[in-house]
């Protein structure tokens, strides 16, 4: 029997795959076996019971107002305490925004928005993604492309002196 270490690592490395196909065929035998189940678990709701007052944390809209911002009427916001509001212009000028060489339009929509939402009391969310044009149609161009962020440099540079120049806060939803 040859017993040379260039044998016995042979062997090893022999018996080391031997070893890890078993556990493959094991393994897959196992995830075979069929989805693993949960117990049965229920939940119950006492709508007798109350916790104190609703606290209207994530009371909002997503694309709630017009394009100028004048509708709908302010009852429709104070009546649900709304405190959120998030925008940027969307499918305006479809294909629109910035790479399409539509940004003003959007921007001006923004903008009343945002001036409507500060005037209720809530608070502003803005969509960079909306005022770049990527929202939902084929874009000609992405930030950084080729390695090239100047145009995405350009337009942030915009954005953040059109939102300074409201002179109101808002969230950067990047």
């Amino acid at each position: 029997m040859d017993t040379t270490p260039r044998t016995r690592r042979r062997r090893r490395h022999g018996l080391a795959a031997l070893l890890s196909a078993t556990a493959m065929a094991a393994a897959s035998v196992l995830a075979a076996a069929g989805p693993a189940q949960a117990a049965d678990e229920s939940i119950t709701v006492n709508f007798s019971v109350t916790n104190g007052s609703p606290t209207y944390r994530a009371s909002g809209w997503i694309y709630g107002m017009t394009e100028n911002g004048a509708a709908p009427a302010d009852n429709y916001f104070r009546d649900v305490k709304f405190r959120y509001m998030r925008a940027g212009g969307a499918q305006l000028d479809s294909p629109g925004g910035w790479v399409s060489g539509k940004y003003d339009r959007r921007w001006n929509a923004t903008r009343a928005q945002l001036l409507r939402t500060r005037s209720l009391g809530g608070e502003f969310i803005l969509l960079v993604h909306d005022l770049w044009g990527a929202d939902g149609y084929p874009i000609s161009r992405f930030p950084g492309d080729n390695g090239n962020w100047t145009d995405y440099d350009n337009f942030l540079t915009r954005v953040i002196d059109d939102v300074r120049a409201t002179g109101a806060p808002v969230q950067w939803d990047l």
